[in-house]
């Protein structure tokens, strides 16, 4: 582990790769404060997830990180609170209404398409994690809130960052990040800026109805309650997305079968026109890109959970008020579990070896009653700017390198993922 910690960020997943390869299922990391057991296979996964969900709860340091960001909601709480909260907001995650908010999806990525056209003529490059970042939380503020971001992208894009980058800098001090040195200063700006332009989301969306905001309040509630509501769907929806959409960027630039499949994909459902809702159905190929994309690059690359009381995992003993670390990016990359785990092969994802494999494998979304709800309103994103990026687009990556990886609060490329893109019209000749 010492190697793991030293090598931080880039080279911790890398030799946690190396340790469960060596160790096996259930694997305990005794550095910093407290000792944690880091589960990567769909057993470990059902258990804590499925049949023992009431013993493991959101507490221990990693949780306390994030309800110091975004205080207490859908995300941060637990129990009979969680409960009532999911309960009203599943009615705006449901068909119709995702079928509205693709309305929006579907304007922010041609507005995206549009500013990358104009790099493209200019042959300016593109840093695409801020694009991205930008991209969902405009779609969050504008599907779920009824509120248009715009004024205030700059500066949520580079708080986000910041705690981003700040949050987990340093593995062995999960909590309480930044007590001290320079970093104190840029932390709690960039949290008092979340919590002011949040506050001001919170105080717009409250007068519009049928809004999320309006279902998770459902009545009277006070000022600071609802900024945390917006805080919880902002910082969970935007970031995974964004992390998403970034690496799938990159994959359109590095792997050029792939980028054309798509793109044929493309031609023969959608033509020259824009995508709809209607569409997704009958983009199997870009589904299978996406969801090998989400493989690759899970970004929620653990799910740290408190054991209430002690159980057994594996064989091994976990004793109570431990942290389990539920692993997906250990668990996808796993060679007994997915043959040559580091090709990128949509194919995995063809139907009949979806049927073939246990549904706990693959939980790039969580798995059981906490599983994401916001899973297919961030599917339709990424399926949505696949298909604008492959009409629209041939991506060209600016270093051949592998892309550097972080895993901070979420798993991302790091800032040095830059692109140029080329219109396929003069590309390809085509459209």
């Amino acid at each position: 582990m010492r190697r793991a910690v030293q090598g931080w960020p880039y080279e911790f997943l890398p030799v946690m790769e190396e340790i469960v390869a060596r160790h096996g299922d259930v694997v305990r990391i005794a550095f910093g404060v407290p000792v944690r057991y880091v589960c990567s296979h769909p057993d470990a996964v059902k258990q804590v997830l499925v049949d023992e969900r009431d013993n493991f709860v959101k507490a221990g340091p990693d949780n306390e990180v994030i309800r110091s960001i975004i205080g207490t909601g859908l995300l941060t709480s637990d129990g009979s609170r969680w409960k009532r909260l999911r309960t009203s907001a599943i009615p705006q995650f449901r068909p119709a209404q995702l079928q509205l908010y693709s309305e929006v999806v579907a304007e922010e990525c041609e507005a995206l398409a549009d500013r990358w056209e104009k790099r493209a003529r200019t042959g300016d490059s593109i840093d695409v994690c801020p694009e991205m970042l930008r991209f969902a939380i405009s779609v969050l503020g504008r599907a779920l809130f009824g509120v248009e971001l715009g004024h205030h992208l700059h500066e949520l894009v580079g708080a986000f960052r910041t705690i981003n980058s700040e949050a987990s800098r340093d593995p062995t001090v999960p909590v309480l990040p930044f007590l001290w040195g320079e970093g104190r200063a840029r932390y709690r700006a960039a949290l008092r800026t979340i919590d002011r332009i949040c506050a001001e989301i919170a105080d717009e969306s409250a007068g519009s109805s049928g809004t999320l905001l309006a279902a998770l309040c459902d009545g009277p509630v006070n000022a600071s309650t609802a900024r945390d509501h917006v805080k919880n769907f902002l910082f969970a929806g935007h970031a995974t997305t964004a992390s998403v959409l970034s690496f799938l960027t990159y994959v359109l630039g590095r792997e050029a079968d792939i980028a054309r499949r798509a793109a044929a994909e493309v031609d023969t459902v959608l033509g020259a026109r824009p995508v709809r809702f209607d569409d997704l159905k009958e983009l199997d190929e870009l589904r299978r890109i996406c969801q090998e994309t989400l493989r690759c690059y899970s970004p929620v690359w653990h799910m740290p959970y408190q054991s209430r009381r002690a159980t057994v995992i594996g064989g091994y003993r976990i004793p109570a008020r431990a942290i389990v670390s539920i692993s997906p990016y250990l668990m996808h990359r796993r060679a007994d579990l997915w043959p040559e785990p580091l090709r990128f092969d949509p194919d995995r994802f063809l139907r009949e070896r979806v049927r073939e494999r246990s549904p706990y494998m693959y939980i790039p979304f969580g798995m059981g009653a906490r599983r994401c709800i916001g899973e297919r309103l961030s599917t339709i994103e990424i399926t949505m700017m696949l298909a604008v990026l492959s009409r629209r687009f041939v991506v060209e990556l600016l270093d051949d390198e592998p892309v550097r990886c972080m895993p901070i609060l979420t798993f991302r490329p790091d800032d040095r993922l830059r692109v140029r893109v080329r219109p396929r019209s003069t590309a390809d000749g085509r459209i």
